[in-house]
């Protein structure tokens, strides 16, 4: 008897990880999405007597200029979300759906919107391959034919800034981050979160990272996620702002004040001490201008003064340092 409950029990275990091991597989996958590329533009938007219609690239009339709004969230896909009759109480429009040939599609839905790019560099306004719905005061993501990529869960979705493919959600009052996959990538526990605008020609928004805030009894304290899900700062600090003109893709540097003093991070790793009122970066040279009782000096990234704090300003001038003391300037 005995041994046959152990056999139960070693199947079951075994069932129980064959399926951990085909979510985490599936939720690794999801974790990669690929943003859609608009090839040819085929439908545009049309204006007439201050009323919104959509026109084909050979001029051809889709959509007569009736609407108040109408978002063509990929000018490539015969896709158009016409709105009108707002109400100023609901705040919302009489939303309905259209396909090129004028047939109402994705109506099973209450409402459905584009999902606004938020300080996107692109050829479109919205993302391109998912809008979100609404049923029953909740959102959630559905792809171009209808198919749910969420539950209605959520109580805002819209594009995060920076980064198309990224949405900032709202669950029970908090802030998260997902894909367009529907993956979580921030859990929504945060009242506040920015992306840290770390930008280079090659990396794009991609190395960028996530300062996120939750309140306190004295205020908002600020932590930090890299652009791997990593949290390298505890939610302790004032104020964080990376310093994106230190260009390395590997590494983050960030100031962060702490009880009103700043210091600097090398990813968790308090480089420069938080005991100053200021840091600046001076991208030429690679050092950092340091306040600290209303004086200033220079030092390097591993805490070595080039120029001593104790002049009233500092000023670059090329690969020169000004220092100011009263009248004088050395």
């Amino acid at each position: 008897m005995k041994k046959k409950i152990v056999i139960c029990l070693s199947i079951i275990i075994l069932i129980i990880g064959i399926i951990s091991i085909v979510k985490y597989n599936k939720y690794k996958e999801n974790l990669n999405y690929t943003l859609e590329q608009v090839g040819e533009e085929n439908y545009f938007l049309l204006m007439q007597n201050n009323k919104y219609g959509v026109i084909n690239k050979n001029g051809d009339i889709i959509i007569d200029p009736i609407y108040d709004v109408i978002e063509i969230p990929n000018p490539s896909k015969p896709i158009f979300i016409c709105k009108n009759d707002y109400n100023m109480e609901t705040k919302e429009y009489n939303i309905q759906v259209f396909d090129e040939s004028k047939n109402q599609i994705l109506y099973q839905y209450y409402i459905v919107e584009a999902i606004k790019l938020n300080n996107v560099e692109d050829n479109g306004n919205y993302e391109k391959s998912v809008l979100k719905y609404k049923s029953e005061n909740k959102y959630g993501l559905i792809d171009f034919n209808g198919n749910k990529i969420t539950d209605a869960i959520y109580e805002s979705i819209d594009g995060f800034e920076y980064k198309e493919g990224l949405l900032l959600v709202k669950r029970d009052g908090k802030f998260g981050i997902i894909n367009i996959n529907g993956v979580s990538i921030i859990k929504e526990k945060y009242d506040e979160i920015l992306c840290d605008g770390y930008y280079t020609d090659d990396s794009k928004y991609n190395k960028s990272g996530y300062i996120v805030g939750t309140k306190s009894d004295n205020g908002m304290r600020y932590g930090y996620i890299n652009c791997n899900r990593k949290k390298i700062l505890k939610n302790e600090f004032n104020e964080i702002y990376r310093i994106t003109n230190k260009i390395d893709d590997d590494n983050v540097y960030l100031v962060a004040f702490k009880d009103g003093k700043a210091g600097v991070y090398k990813n968790k790793k308090n480089i420069i001490k938080n005991e100053y009122e200021d840091i600046l970066y001076n991208s030429t040279n690679d050092l950092l201008t340091l306040q600290k009782s209303s004086k200033q000096g220079v030092s390097k990234f591993d805490e070595t003064l080039i120029v001593p704090i104790e002049y009233d300003n500092i000023f670059f001038a090329g690969n020169y340092i000004n220092a100011q003391k009263s009248n004088d300037v050395d």
